[in-house]
């Protein structure tokens, strides 16, 4: 229930993973950007927020912005920072980070810019909000790629698919893609037998794949108990 910590997945992009995989499936929001909702009462991320990720994926690839974390040496605090790290950069990813600056409202003569968690950067230009999800959220969010048989919506035994954006609008490519059937799949890179049904992803889909494995990562991230004191054993010295 606790959402995964901005810093955690600030490290991810650090260490190589895209920008649009993260975005899409670990993040609700940025600076009140709506990345929608898939389940429930679903609703289609805002146009600003597909654009924001495409942006911030083609700038990331032409290594035009870097995300950094730090950890303050007096108060063992945790921090992150986003900076736009070139100039002279072609015309196109130029023109990318402005519109990055635009949509969330960022001072355009800042190069750094501090990362937080929350919904809202509070009239602050040089800080990007990051109200990420929690596991239980990401799970639901997946769940609404899972293809089902007709007559299980019509019975309401699932939610119905996630309705289409306008014509000509931009979107983000699914999450996930999960098909079901009473049969199961001859070719699968996981599958489960649950009710009626088999549900699975295809062995070729390379996407949602990654994204499974990529799951499997936040799960981990997401998980921030407290573990409690290791066992000890006491060998008696006489």
């Amino acid at each position: 229930m606790t959402p995964i910590p901005p810093v955690r997945l600030i490290e991810l992009l650090q260490s190589g993973y895209r920008a649009d995989l993260v975005f899409s499936v670990a993040v609700q929001s940025v600076n009140g950007v709506s990345n929608g909702r898939g389940s429930g009462r679903p609703r289609l991320p805002d146009p600003e927020f597909v654009q924001l990720v495409q942006a911030l994926t083609r700038v990331q690839d032409s290594s035009g912005v870097e995300f950094r974390v730090r950890s303050d040496s007096k108060t063992k605090q945790e921090g992150s920072v986003l900076v736009f790290s070139k100039d002279n950069l072609r015309p196109d990813i130029d023109a990318d980070r402005r519109m990055i600056r635009r949509i969330l409202g960022l001072n355009p003569e800042k190069t750094e810019l501090q990362i937080v968690y929350g919904s809202s950067a509070a009239d602050r230009d040089d800080v990007i909000a990051i109200q990420t999800r929690t596991a239980l959220q990401i799970l639901a969010e997946l769940s609404a790629y899972i293809s089902l048989p007709q007559d299980q919506v019509q019975k309401a035994g699932a939610y119905p698919a996630l309705p289409s954006g306008p014509a000509g609008q931009e979107a983000l490519p699914p999450l996930i893609q999960i098909a079901s059937s009473t049969t199961r799949p001859d070719s699968s890179f996981v599958a489960v037998h649950y009710g009626d049904l088999w549900y699975w992803i295809d062995q070729a889909d390379l996407r949602s794949k990654a994204v499974f494995t990529f799951l499997l990562i936040l799960l981990t991230l997401s998980d921030t108990t407290d573990k409690g004191a290791a066992p000890q054993l006491t060998i008696q010295a006489n």
